[in-house]
């Protein structure tokens, strides 16, 4: 009785220093003997549970928290498991569920993740887990299938060709493939020497990235100025291929006539460069000529008599003979009668 008493006491769960309790008062004999008081029941559904049986263990973070009590199949091609876990061991609402192999052939455990935390709510006492919770080891048969698989689709004829044309290529470049190694090399020393430009090159951009974003109203004006012209320039794309077709009409017209009249513009280029030749050898009497019809314009212009559709001529004297004819023709005054030309054309005092 001692020894019973002393490991009811030194137990770790509660139930059993509540049992000593108990037993030492001599007034729990009605208290349930098993442990369902300090548990509750979780059930879970699986797709398979393969070398999975009763009494396997429940844990939690490697921790065991309770015992698997049944592991039925149902008619609908799942596996019902249930499980108790310890009452001072709660679990989250969304938790999922497991089962884990501990080793290749060794025994499996039901495993639940993750672990609750403060805050979160806690699952209830008999709540079940759907399959899309759970989740089932890959066996070592499906993992040899797959193996076998692969090994069947692979092709040795195809390997064996693709290393022969891999060791052709590398054949007799070893030398290119040791330069190029090198310069990669120095380009890798290079560019971890230039590590600050590199730095302030990357500072740059940023500060570029955010004057853009600063500008980015005007940026986005000006994306909408170029659709809009684009769309402008779609619109009359009709024109501008009319107007090019109407060019090159013209070109074509103006080749035809070229090549028609080539003697004649031979011939008139000839010409032109002739008169070109003696304006040019004669431009000084030509200069002379252009200033001697300012005169000419001018006298013809004070000839001109509108009023009576006449020329009237002036002739530019000196005092003596405007005296004798002013006398022969009795003018009373010379000055008031015939006026003076005016200078460089006249002689008048």
């Amino acid at each position: 009785m001692g020894r019973v008493l002393t490991g009811l006491l030194t137990g770790r769960r509660p139930l059993a220093a509540a049992l000593a309790a108990c037993t030492l008062a001599a007034g729990c004999a009605a208290l349930p003997i098993g442990g369902d008081a300090g548990t509750y029941r979780v059930t879970a559904y699986f797709t398979k549970a393969v070398a999975f049986y009763p009494e396997s263990k429940v844990r939690v973070m490697g921790m065991r928290v309770g015992t698997v009590e049944s592991v039925t199949p149902q008619q609908d091609g799942r596996v019902k498991v249930v499980a108790s876990v310890d009452a001072d061991v709660p679990l989250p609402a969304d938790v999922r569920a497991g089962i884990v192999p501990l080793s290749l052939i060794g025994e499996r455990t039901l495993t639940f993740a993750p672990a609750w935390r403060p805050g979160k709510p806690k699952l209830a006492d008999g709540a079940v887990i759907p399959v899309e919770r759970t989740e089932v080891p890959v066996e070592v048969d499906q993992a040899l299938k797959s193996f076998t698989t692969l090994l069947k689709s692979f092709n040795l004829a195809d390997a064996n060709e693709l290393l022969h044309d891999g060791a052709q290529s590398l054949s007799g470049n070893g030398t290119a493939f040791n330069r190029a190694l090198q310069q990669t090399a120095d380009l890798t020393g290079t560019m971890a020497g230039q590590d600050r430009q590199l730095m302030k090159v990357a500072e740059n951009l940023s500060r570029l990235a955010k004057q853009v974003n600063g500008r980015r109203r005007t940026v986005t004006r000006l994306i909408d100025d170029f659709a809009a012209v684009s769309g402008a320039l779609v619109a009359e794309r009709r024109q501008i291929a009319a107007f090019i077709e109407s060019l090159a009409d013209l070109v074509r017209n103006g080749k035809v006539l070229i090549t028609g009249y080539q003697e004649e513009l031979v011939a008139g280029l000839g010409t032109i460069a002739e008169i070109s030749l003696v304006v040019k050898g004669n431009s000084a009497q030509a200069a002379q000529f252009v200033r001697s019809i300012g005169p000419l314009v001018y006298g013809t212009q004070n000839m001109t008599n509108y009023e009576n559709r006449a020329f009237t001529s002036r002739v530019a004297l000196n005092n003596v003979l405007r005296g004798y004819l002013a006398a022969a023709l009795r003018k009373p005054s010379v000055d008031e009668s015939v006026p003076c030309l005016p200078p460089p054309w006249s002689n008048c005092e």
